[in-house]
């Protein structure tokens, strides 16, 4: 389930309906292209590649006010290490549930 703060949301944007709208159809294919460089990139063990997928897709759930999406991504973001790649798809799993 996705925690989307909308209150804040609508307050950043002024309340504007139509930029709303359009941030709506945009938002459903920018997520699926950095899920899909995020997985590919852990299924690879490219580190560079999960930070910068994840780094974007926290951008976008920080502009979306999508407050638990954020937090997962700066998690794969700031704590990936050689070492941890399992943890990063436990929370690469969390990231699509909550998406769902």
């Amino acid at each position: 389930m996705l925690h989307f703060d909308e209150a804040l949301f609508r307050e950043n944007i002024g309340n504007n309906p139509v930029l709303l709208e359009e941030l709506l159809k945009v938002l459903p294919i920018q997520f699926a292209i950095d899920v899909q460089a995020l997985s590919t990139s852990i299924r690879v063990k490219d580190i560079f590649g999960v930070q910068q997928a994840a780094h974007s897709m926290r951008g976008v759930a920080l502009n979306m006010c999508f407050t638990n999406l954020a937090g997962l991504a700066e998690t794969i973001e700031m704590d990936l290490t050689d070492d941890n790649f399992g943890e990063m798809e436990e929370i690469f799993q969390a990231i699509l549930q909550e998406w769902d």
